[in-house]
This record gives structure tokens, sequence and C-alpha cells, in this order.
């Protein structure tokens, strides 16, 4: 009634292994065992089938410490890798879609902002930053306001689906003040300026 559980820690952008120490908590939350990942990131425990929980501290500076749940079936292998987080880490996503002209989310943006919950429960100390930015089609003035909404939007969304603390996330809108493309000569670049990001600014004390 034993299974393995293998893996590898990562950069959660590059994909880069990531050395760590992780402590594997029992069902009750008592230490277990404690393993070493190799320089690579990568790890391979035999363990006895349960719930556990994964307390992940990198080697590595600037990374930042996660916690993740795992199962361990009988006589199965379970993979699990870990997509680690740095301060300033920064993820922009042109996949979130609203409403015309509204803060309402359209539910095909539903699973990206999912998984954006998921890196806040996986990373229980982390601050973060949700910016808006729009094109510079509209007034400027328009368009702040509507960047500012549709950043708490997004914010509020992860905060009653995760049950994450507000104090967690800061929301901003910058409108059309801060793009990526300028100035715009194509749908693609008014795309490219139309944008989330999402930024992990420090660890709480």
């Amino acid at each position: 009634n034993k299974g393995y559980l293998v893996g590898k820690a990562q950069n959660a952008k590059t994909k880069e292994g990531v050395a760590c120490e992780i402590t594997l908590l029992d069902s009750t939350l008592k230490k277990f065992k404690v393993i070493n990942t190799d320089k690579n990131g990568i790890y391979r425990v035999l363990l006895p089938s349960g719930k556990y929980t994964m307390k992940v501290k990198p080697l590595v500076k600037h990374y930042i410490r996660q916690e993740i749940e795992v199962e361990i079936k009988p006589a199965e292998t379970t993979q699990k890798n870990i997509n680690l987080l740095k301060k300033r880490m920064k993820f922009t996503f042109r996949n979130i879609n609203f409403d015309f002209n509204k803060a309402t989310i359209k539910p095909e943006s539903y699973p990206v902002l999912d998984s954006l919950g998921m890196i806040m429960v996986q990373n229980p100390s982390i601050i973060v930053k949700i910016s808006g930015h729009t094109d510079t089609r509209g007034s400027s003035r328009y368009n702040m306001r509507l960047s500012r909404r549709r950043a708490y939007a997004v914010k509020m969304y992860i905060v009653k689906h995760f049950n994450i603390p507000k104090s967690r996330i800061i929301s901003r809108g910058y409108g059309e003040s801060r793009p990526l493309v300028y100035p715009e000569r194509t749908e693609s670049d008014y795309a490219k300026n139309r944008r989330v990001e999402f930024e992990v600014l420090r660890e709480m004390k």
C-alpha cells in the first residue's frame, strides 16, 4: 500500500529546475519526512498511501515557499510538478475577456482566473498586484475608469471563488497610460495593449 511521488520543482515561467527542501506532513499535519530535490529540482519518494501536505522551501534566493496538497494511491506513481514564483515575477494575460465597455468577465475567461486563484492558494504568503490596461481608443479618463473596474472585477472573482483575503490582492487600473505598443497600427497592436497583468509583489511578514 505504498506509492511513488515524483516531480520537478521549477520556475513557473521558464520551467527551469529549482533546488528545494520538501517537508511532507501526513493527514494529521505531523511531520512525516523531509526530502531534498536534486540541483535540477527533480525528486522521487516512496510513501505509504494517503493524503499529504508538501511544504516546499526553495534553496535558491528570491523564490517563494509553497504549500501543496497531494494524495498517494497504492501501487501508483503520482506526478506533481511544483511551479515556483519569484518576487516581482509578472504574468500578462490577453485572454481575460470582458463584455464590451463593461467590467463583466466573460465565462470563457474563468479557467484563466481559476489558475490565478490556485496560484494564490498554493502560495499562501504572497501579496499580488492585478493591473488593468486598455488600448488607446476612447477617452483617457473613460479608459482609466474602465481599467480600474476590470482589475477590481478580477480581484473580486479570486477573492470570492477561492476565499482569499482582500488584503492579499491590490488592484490598479492604468487605462491607456502604459501601452506595450505605441502607436497602435493594427488590430493586433490594440489587442496587445488590452491586457491584465498579475505581479507577485512580496511575501507577507
